[in-house]
Order: structure tokens, then C-alpha cells, then sequence
């Protein structure tokens, strides 16, 4: 988005991702004798005059707060440093190349999975079309999926002598349903034959993803059973 001059955008009403940014979009500033900061062009004070877009090209942020002419850069297909003696350059797969007399810094501190790797088995489109729902939070991360094992804590009643005690059940989920009251839960089996179903909110209390979870669980119940008794 370019500037408008007849309509131009207060810093009051910028988005948050744009109060962040490390420069002032290339307008150089001032200090005057009063203390104020300026803007050397148009002498106005900084914080005062409406938010001012990129010197360079004239347009805004993207949304979030990335500079227009280098967001959504895309994956690195082609790359070379320069070497120290010419220009570099960083070629991405939208077609945007960037050269230059640039530095390379590498984090220590952070450790980060290259987003080729991330990306290496999905199809462009359906990457698209995830990063879309995402926006639009849409997108839900199922827990598990059909043909996976889930554990159970089940309480087992001995109605003759009075008795009960708590065992793990193995089910393997066979369903994925949801409607407008419940979006979503799941349906399971067990060797037994023995249906069930459970709602995403019972994973970690009453329904677990491995044994050793449902062990854990199991004993603490245990433990803590056994100090109501005392």
C-alpha cells in the first residue's frame, strides 16, 4: 500500500506489528534545540506527523510489519556470499532476487530448522492452502489420527467381594467425527471389541498417547489414593 497523502495514517491507528520496526523507514532525523526529533526533509516532528512509508519505495508494511519489497520472500533456491571481492546475491523461488555487499550472521543462540526441510514432502498449493486456514484460524492440529493407539484408565468394579482397582485399556482409534454441538472427538476400539469415545480434552487426564504416560498417571492415582486412606 503507497501513501496517501489525502489520507494519510496516524501513528495511533497503525497496526501493532508496525510499532516494532528498527529504523524510520529510511527518513533520516534530527535532533533540534528544543530536544525534538525531525524529520530532516520536512522538518516535522517525529511522533507527531502521520506515519511515514518507506523512503525508498514509498509503500507501507505488509501487515506484518515486513518491508514491502522483501516480505513473503519465499524458499532460497540459488545463493552466492560475493567472497568478499563482488556482489552477492540471494535468488527465492517467487522470483525476487537480492544483491549487494551484505554480511552473513549466523544466531548461536537459536537453533532453526531450514524451512526446505520443513517444507521438503508438501506440495506448494496445499502449503498455501495451510498457511491460508492458519490466517483465518481455521486450522486445527488433530492430536492423533485413525490407526493410532490410545491409552485408558479404567476403573474395574468386583461387585461380589466389594472391590474395585484402575487398569490401562489399549484402544486404537477407528473415527474422527464432529457436528455443530461437539466439532470434534474421536471413536475407539479396543481387542475386546469394546467401543468408546472421548473428546482432544481428556488426552493427559483420563486418555493418553503411550503407555509410559498412562503408567505415569496410574501410579501418581495410586499414590495419591493411598495418602487419602491414611
Amino acid at each position: 500500500m503507497r501513501e496517501n497523502k489525502d489520507n494519510p495514517i496516524m501513528l495511533d491507528d497503525i497496526p501493532d506489528a508496525w510499532r516494532d520496526r528498527c529504523s524510520s523507514n529510511g527518513h533520516e532525523r534530527y535532533i533540534d534545540e528544543n530536544g525534538d526529533r525531525r524529520y530532516k526533509d520536512n522538518n516535522e516532528i517525529v511522533g507527531e506527523s502521520p506515519y511515514r512509508p518507506c523512503a525508498k519505495c514509498g509503500h507501507y508494511p505488509s501487515k506484518y510489519g515486513d518491508d514491502y519489497c522483501i516480505q513473503n520472500l519465499g524458499i532460497v533456491t540459488n545463493a552466492c556470499c560475493g567472497h568478499g571481492s563482488e556482489e552477492g546475491y540471494i535468488q527465492f523461488d517467487n522470483g525476487i532476487t537480492i544483491r549487494g555487499y551484505f554480511k552473513v550472521e549466523k544466531s548461536r543462540k537459536i537453533k532453526m530448522t531450514p524451512i526446505r526441510e520443513i517444507t521438503a514432502d508438501i506440495n506448494i498449493d496445499r502449503l498455501a492452502e495451510i498457511c491460508e486456514a492458519e490466517r483465518e484460524e481455521r486450522l486445527v492440529i488433530l492430536p492423533c489420527k485413525v490407526g493410532d493407539t490410545v491409552y485408558f484408565l479404567t476403573k474395574q468394579f468386583d461387585i461380589i467381594n466389594g472391590l474395585s482397582n484402575t487398569v490401562i485399556d489399549e484402544y486404537i482409534v477407528t473415527e474422527i467425527r464432529g457436528n455443530k454441538y461437539n466439532p470434534l472427538w474421536y471413536m475407539a476400539s479396543s481387542e475386546r471389541c469394546i467401543h468408546r469415545d472421548f473428546h482432544p480434552t481428556e488426552l493427559g487426564k483420563t486418555a493418553f498417547l503411550t503407555r509410559a504416560e498412562a503408567e505415569k498417571a496410574l501410579a501418581e492415582m495410586e499414590v495419591n489414593n493411598e495418602n487419602n486412606n491414611n
